[in-house]
Parts: structure tokens; sequence; C-alpha cells
């Protein structure tokens, strides 16, 4: 619907400059969402305004949710291991990334974040 395209673009807009303004339009966007793939996409975006802001955990929570929408969608995975890698929670992240793996074997940026998150792992094994 038009009003969402406006909400999204707002959001994207001000990713960029004011992220508190941009998280209130991609909540406008997320409610605004009628089809798969514009929930997918708001709550993408939501997810990493909320990472920008460092709000971690509900972060993810968002790429979650985007990836119900989207199951095929190897960014999302790829998104979803990144905050889990930040979090320090290299099991979960590395889970994440061979998911993004099974969707597109030759990306290299899953094949890096896949060795990075594997360090991590063999340096902290408890996590």
């Amino acid at each position: 619907t038009d009003i969402y395209c406006v909400h999204f673009n707002l959001a994207v807009l001000f990713s960029t400059k004011n992220n508190h303004e941009a998280l209130e339009h991609s909540s406008k966007a997320i409610q605004l969402a009628s089809s798969d793939s514009e929930v997918s996409d708001a709550y993408s975006m939501h997810g990493t305004i909320l990472k920008d802001l460092k709000r971690l955990s509900e972060s993810a929570k968002s790429y979650q949710k985007a990836i119900e929408s989207s199951p095929a969608t190897v960014s999302l995975w790829i998104n979803l291991g990144a905050v889990m890698h930040l979090m320090g929670n290299y099991t979960q992240a590395e889970v994440y990334y061979k998911t993004a793996e099974k969707f597109d074997p030759n990306n290299t940026l899953v094949q890096d974040n896949l060795k990075k998150v594997r360090r991590m792992i063999k340096r902290y094994p408890k996590n």
C-alpha cells in the first residue's frame, strides 16, 4: 500500500540520521504491511535500526519475524547471525550462518562470517 511505502521509505531515510525517528516509521510500516514481502522488509529494517541502537535482543526478534515471512532470504539469516555474534552467542550465530550457507553455498560473506565465528567458538568454547 502507499502508506506502507511512505513509512518504509521514511524509516530508510531517517536511519542514516535519526534512528529513533526511523524506529517509529519502521514500526508503522510493520503495522501497515500487507504482504509477506512487505512484512519481511519492514521487520528487517526494524531489526537493522535496533541493531544500530545496540538493542540487540530486540533486533534478533525482528530478524526472526522477518524470517517467518521470508525464510529463504539469505541476508536475513546473515543479519540474525551477525546479531548473535555481536551478543557473544557464537554457537547460535554459527547455526544461522550455516542456514544462510544452505541457501547460498558460494556466498563469500557467509563463508567469512563462518570462519570468524568458528575462531571465536574455539577461543571461547562455553559460548
